[in-house]
């Protein structure tokens, strides 16, 4: 998912299967990331706004049912995956696998993930409806892993990168080993990165393979915009190398990503429009600079649009309704916010939200700074 202000709320971003007539959509709603490669960007593009549950759905739906989007490829996969790492915002993955699985149950449900905490999800996951999981293995020793990752962080707090290999080395056998048992089909990720990988790829595949993954997918390491260390690409006699050592102990699958389809913001139906009757948008925080602040515990809230002279700034500031049981309080928050379109909030509970939809406010999750949110939605 694309930050808000570059292009796309969230674009078709594709993984073509082997006959080249069916699709994988590849959803990256995850923003929490536990993880960063050395040869990844410094400072990537981060998502502006989260997408919720319903308009997920509303946007799969354009897919699923329209032929003229798809350019006549047939979809029969959806994959969670993100910026970040699904299992890192477990919730809000269980909640969008849960209604993707409930309106179209024929699709195959993936996951791709670094397997952190995958033994305690695994079971979860298979309930929600994931049938198969993509884990994201590089290397199998500490070694390898430390050539090729910048920080890992297994928990809330910064480990050294040895400590935190030798965690992950565990964390991912452990989560293996737990799909493998929850009936959760698992595929082997790996990247090949020159000079760092290469000479272990071969390891990876044995011991994959030992651990239960029914297969494994080479992909080629390629720079990215804003990387600071960068290396050179496989060349296709690296990559088919690879490929026929791995063959030699696990089945090796091979796929191919395309973006087929992709839609300027300010064309995005997805994303909220002012109108004459709701031309505000509503804010939660707690500094009047960032949006950082759970609805549920709002005091407060900021409201922006535009002054009479056009110009979008802060109008004023209104009480949020005291907490109450079942829906009142939503729906007294909804009559607060009555001439509002949107509220922009650092985390909301999936009742407040869809109380609040049907009310016409759409709910955005972001932990950006206010101004250049406010001022994306307002183009």
């Amino acid at each position: 998912m694309k930050n808000l202000s570059s292009c796309n709320l969230l674009s078709c971003c594709c993984e073509k299967d082997a006959s080249g007539d069916s699709l994988t959509i590849l959803l990256p709603v995850a923003v929490k990331v536990n993880a960063r490669i050395r040869y990844s960007p410094v400072n990537p593009s981060v998502p502006s706004a989260v997408m919720g549950t319903d308009d997920v759905i509303a946007w799969l739906e354009q897919w699923i049912e329209s032929d003229n989007l798809t350019n006549g490829f047939r979809i029969n996969a959806v994959q969670i995956t993100g910026y970040g790492d699904p299992l890192a915002e477990i919730e809000r993955t269980l909640e969008i696998a849960n209604a993707v699985h409930t309106k179209y149950p024929w699709l195959t449900l993936s996951v791709r993930t670094l397997g952190i905490d995958g033994d305690k999800y695994a079971a979860q996951l298979h309930a929600a409806g994931v049938s198969r999981i993509e884990l994201e293995i590089n290397a199998v020793d500490t070694a390898h892993l430390e050539k090729i990752y910048a920080w890992i962080r297994p928990g809330h707090k910064t480990l050294r990168l040895e400590d935190a290999a030798n965690i992950l080395l565990k964390e991912q056998r452990k989560a293996l080993k737990a799909f493998d048992n929850a009936g959760v089909a698992v595929s082997v990720i790996t990247t090949l990165y020159p000079h760092n990988n290469e000479d272990h790829i071969e390891e990876i595949a044995e011991i994959m393979a030992e651990l239960g993954s029914q297969n494994m997918v080479i992909l080629p390491y390629r720079p990215e915009d804003g990387t600071d260390i960068f290396l050179p690409s496989p060349d296709e006699a690296m990559m088919e190398e690879a490929r026929k050592l791995c063959a030699q102990h696990i089945a090796v699958k091979k796929i191919g990503l395309t973006t087929i389809y992709s839609r300027p913001v300010e064309n995005q139906e997805m994303i909220p429009q002012s109108t004459k009757e709701r031309p505000n948008v509503a804010v939660v925080s707690t500094n009047g600079i960032d949006i950082d602040l759970h609805l549920g515990q709002a005091r407060k809230i900021l409201i922006y649009g535009p002054r009479k002279d056009g110009l979008v700034s802060l109008l004023e500031t209104r009480s949020a309704p005291e907490s109450g049981s079942g829906d009142s309080r939503w729906l007294a928050l909804a009559g607060t916010l009555h001439d509002c379109f949107a509220l922009l909030t650092a985390s909301a509970g999936e009742n407040p939200r869809k109380v609040l939809s049907g009310k016409g406010i759409r709910t955005l999750i972001t932990e950006d700074n206010i101004e250049s949110t406010v001022e994306v939605l307002y183009g």
